[in-house]
């Protein structure tokens, strides 16, 4: 019987490169796969056509997916090869580090897709081609998009498409209603913390936000501290304003339902609101101050300049915000006196506070901010015949609701609600009488809001005399 032979001994390099050699054979075998599937999915395009803005349109996609079709499922080839992260080894190879609670890859990636095809508010903050090219970075990677974030976006692009979507994918949402709801409940404390610690930071980089073209703002040498690196790049501007203004939007309405201080104080604001399309304003362009700008806070035409090349419906919105917010400081500032009352005795001191020079301005805003808003903005005047796909319908929608809303939770403290609820049940059954044709206690009705209206013109309170005109 022969000695058996021994094994030549391999130098861990050469295992090494076996290995990779077998990682690039099926890296190819994927790739083919995903070819494989484009020619199909080719003609599906027209049922999901990605937005095309000015920012995103001269930065090709980095990310090397077709277009998905809502009407269909993932392709089944690929589906065969890793029906779930966890368990399917290859995926670990390919993609080592991909967050466990993530759906796969191939899965996420096209509802990435689908999120940035649905114009929406949400999508004006994130850039489109740099968040593709961060999603292609390993996932171990610090650049590599926030887990929350990703989360946060399936969610709301799994609400746009039919089940079918997820027909070949392993039910990771399981215990859960639908995967929307899935990803909402594992991104939302961390969100939470993640914009309340934002809404914190802001004061160091994002409250002063300048192009590094422009000029110091003193020539003493003092500067605002900052945590980020100055820059001229257009994109990243509209990035850095568009988040500073999306936490300022969470600030305000942290603030407006738990009472809570606010974490941004708009004294220490000087960032603009950022326009769609067009640079970010700097005291070079301008020839003067960046204050100039009409969407600049501290401009005295904030609340009733609103030109089209600058003021789309999400800079209105955010305009209302501000409106709002103004209202949220100033009821938190407010004597104790002044709110506990409620109009339930009525006194000098109620209709001094409510004469102060401050308390006319802000409802002196308000008002010029409903009557300044463009015609074919004004959700008075909106065709209810939009799409689903209309960006404008929700930014309508917010605009008017918000401006309404600050409007009565600037007077409501000092007014007895009582008496306007009892004027709008009058009202409304006077009008039920005129349109059956009945005369009777027409008189009587008349009497009743009448003597409602006049006790409101006492308090000085205008919104007897508006509910009865």
């Amino acid at each position: 019987m022969p000695p058996p032979q021994k094994r030549p001994r391999q130098s861990p390099n050469a295992k090494i490169g076996l290995l990779q050699a077998e990682v690039d054979s099926l890296r190819a075998e994927l790739e083919h796969l995903q070819l494989g599937t484009e020619a199909a999915q080719e003609l599906q395009r027209s049922s999901v056509t990605p937005c095309s803005t000015p920012r995103s349109a001269s930065v090709p996609s980095q990310l090397p997916l077709v277009t998905p079709s809502l009407d269909t499922a993932l392709p089944a080839e690929v589906a065969a090869i890793r029906p779930n992260l966890l368990e399917d080894p290859l995926l670990n190879v390919l993609y080592p580090g991909w967050p466990a609670d993530l759906p796969t890859p191939t899965l996420t990636f096209r509802l990435v897709e689908i999120y940035f095809s649905r114009p929406g508010i949400h999508t004006g903050m994130i850039n489109q081609s740099k968040f593709r090219t961060r999603l292609t970075l390993p996932p171990t990677h610090p650049n590599f998009p926030h887990s929350s974030l990703i989360h946060v976006i399936c969610a709301i692009a799994a609400t746009t498409v039919p089940e079918t979507l997820f027909a070949s994918e392993s039910r990771y949402w399981q215990h859960h209603a639908s995967p929307s709801e899935y990803h909402v409940r594992r991104c939302k404390i961390e969100q939470w913390v993640c914009v309340g610690q934002g809404s914190r930071l802001a004061v160091l980089g994002l409250t002063h936000l300048r192009s590094a073209a422009e000029p110091p703002l003193s020539q003493l040498g003092v500067e605002p501290i900052s945590l980020l690196p100055g820059t001229a790049d257009e994109d990243e501007l509209y990035e850095r304003a568009m988040t500073f203004w999306m936490l300022f939007l969470a600030d305000r309405f942290a603030s407006a339902v738990n009472h809570w201080p606010c974490s941004i104080n708009e004294a220490d604001v000087t960032t603009v609101i950022p326009a769609e399309g067009a640079p970010y304003p700097n005291a070079l362009q301008l020839g003067e101050s960046i204050f100039s700008s009409v969407n600049s806070p501290r401009n005295s035409h904030f609340c009733t300049s609103h030109p089209p090349e600058f003021c789309g419906p999400l800079q209105l919105l955010l305009k209302a915000v501000v409106l709002f917010g103004r209202v949220v400081t100033f009821h938190r500032r407010a004597p104790e006196s002044a709110t506990a009352k409620r109009c339930k005795d009525p006194n000098s001191f109620l209709r001094a506070f409510r004469e102060s020079d401050l308390f006319q301005r802000l409802a002196m805003d308000v008002q010029d901010f409903l009557s300044s808003i463009p015609p074919h903005y004004s959700f008075q005047h909106y065709v209810f015949n939009f799409s689903p796909d209309d960006l404008a319908a929700p930014c309508l929608a917010l605009i008017s609701g918000l401006a309404h809303s600050a409007n009565i939770l600037l007077h409501e403290p000092y007014i007895c609600f009582v008496w306007l609820s009892a004027g709008r049940v009058l009202i409304r059954q006077i009008a039920i009488k005129q349109f059956k044709g009945e005369t009777d206690e027409l008189d009587s009705l008349r009497e009743h809001v009448a003597t409602i209206v006049t006790a409101c013109r006492a308090l000085d309170i205008p919104y007897g005399a508006n509910c009865a005109a």
